[in-house]
């Protein structure tokens, strides 16, 4: 059984895309930066290593700068390896198709490793600030996809868009991304 770590959190969102898309975008680091947003910026770090496996840096503020690389994907997973800077332990990417699109759930198990971090947290919540910021990640990578939708819609014909109809006549239900963040698991 694997460690415990010091914040465990697990948050979700309802995107109204396919599991393959949705995994596609989250999936590749080195274009978190299009939309996970501010406070945080994407560096992709050149490493000779395999191009599914490269890392990005995370800064996050002047303090706070962490690594991740992908360590494991499939089509229903996407693991990443935070192993240098601010943190250590993975985060998790879940993807799965459900009535509405896909269920996204991401879910951190990370330790801090400065000393004046580990100190921080015994007394900051960083769950429900890591809650908070994933309630907006999630509303920024939807308005990403819509956008690349509303772009791929434009450049279609009339006819192309007829396949798209739904059952009533309506889309599937939209819900506001991160309308489904769960609070941190202990």
């Amino acid at each position: 059984m694997p460690p415990r770590r010091m914040i465990a959190a697990i948050d979700e969102a309802i995107l109204p895309y396919p599991p393959a898309e949705v995994r596609r975008i989250i999936g590749d680091l080195a274009h978190y930066q299009d939309w996970w947003g501010p406070p945080y910026r994407f560096e992709t770090l050149r490493i000779a290593t395999a191009a599914s496996a490269r890392p990005s840096a995370c800064p996050n503020g002047s303090f706070l700068l962490w690594r991740a690389a992908v360590s494991e994907a499939n089509p229903e997973r996407v693991v990443l390896r935070l192993d240098q800077g601010a943190w250590t332990g993975e985060a998790r990417w879940g993807v799965s198709a459900c009535q509405e699109g896909t269920r996204l759930i991401f879910r951190i198990d990370v330790d801090p490793r400065p000393f004046w971090l580990k100190m921080l947290a015994r007394t900051m919540d960083f769950k429900n600030r890591h809650s908070h910021q994933m309630a907006k990640v999630f509303t920024r990578l939807r308005e990403r996809m819509d956008a690349q939708h509303a772009r791929q819609d434009q450049g279609a014909s009339p006819a192309a868009g007829a396949g798209r109809r739904w059952i009533g006549g309506q889309g599937p239900r939209r819900q506001q991304a991160g309308a489904l963040s769960a609070g941190a698991l202990g």
